[in-house]
């Protein structure tokens, strides 16, 4: 019964080492983002609603 109980306990230290000593995997790299259609347009509206302050700011 002895020798039952410490080689349990044996290879449950040898399994639980084990499992300890792996590192889980990277994550994935996060997916490339188009910047050509959507921030052009957003530029765009940003500049013309800039414009359209400061023409509105100088005619004061």
């Amino acid at each position: 019964m002895r020798t039952f109980v410490i080689t349990t306990l044996l290879l449950l230290s040898i399994n639980a080492s084990a499992q300890w000593g792996h590192k889980p995997p990277p994550p994935n790299p996060p997916p490339p983002v188009p910047l050509d259609g959507g921030l052009i347009a957003l530029i765009g509206a940003g500049a013309a609603l800039g414009y359209k302050k400061y023409k509105e700011k100088n005619q004061e």
